[in-house]
């Protein structure tokens, strides 16, 4: 009940609330200009430039936001219900990995308590799986790689690990990393 509570309130009234803003605008150029110009970069007056938005966040979000305009037209909402996919998707992780750690009770917990995060001055989970940003999607491969890790660490055997897990794991905090460079500000001294 708590997922779909979430799910309704991460589309409803999507295009306009929140209100667009400068970081989001400059996030939906790079894959409009993909789009209607097959470049990766970002097109103002002075021309392309391939910096600024282009590493704000990553491929992992613009490329899908540029299938989306591809497909269904350039605009706010496009671009928007991708990083609502991915913010269903971290719900999903989220919930697993409390699941797999704790039990069900305190999985339940996890989405109440992500359904409620927000503080006066900032915006919580819901809020930010409605912007084209890159906060959502990077946690989304931060979940993704620590429940691929879990996995790992709850087998025994060697042979029974293989080179998937690693290697999915891996891909995981690598794709955190590319899609919201922040992320490597917390995963990099982690590992170390």
């Amino acid at each position: 009940i708590i997922s779909l509570i979430m799910i309704a309130l991460m589309l409803v009234n999507l295009p306009y609330a929140p209100r667009i803003w400068y970081d989001e605008g400059s996030h939906l150029h790079v894959p409009k200009t993909l789009i209607q110009d097959g470049i990766y970069a970002d097109k103002s007056a002075e021309g392309y430039r391939f910096y600024g938005p282009t590493i704000g966040i990553g491929p992992t979000i613009m490329l899908p936001i540029a299938a989306s305009f591809k497909m269904f037209g350039i605009g706010v909402a496009q671009g928007r219900v991708v990083i609502v996919l991915y913010g269903i998707v971290a719900l999903l992780l989220f919930f697993l990995l409390a699941k797999k750690s704790y039990g069900s009770f305190i999985a339940v917990l996890t989405l109440t308590l992500l359904a409620s995060s927000r503080t006066l001055s900032q915006e919580g989970f819901i809020e930010y799986s409605r912007q084209v940003l890159g906060e959502v999607p990077g946690l989304t491969f931060l979940c993704a790689g620590l429940l691929t890790w879990k996995t790992m660490l709850n087998r025994t055997n060697l042979r029974e690990i293989g080179l998937a897990l690693p290697c999915l794991t891996g891909l995981c905090f690598g794709l955190a990393m590319l899609t919201k460079n922040q992320f490597t500000l917390i995963l990099v001294p982690a590992f170390g």
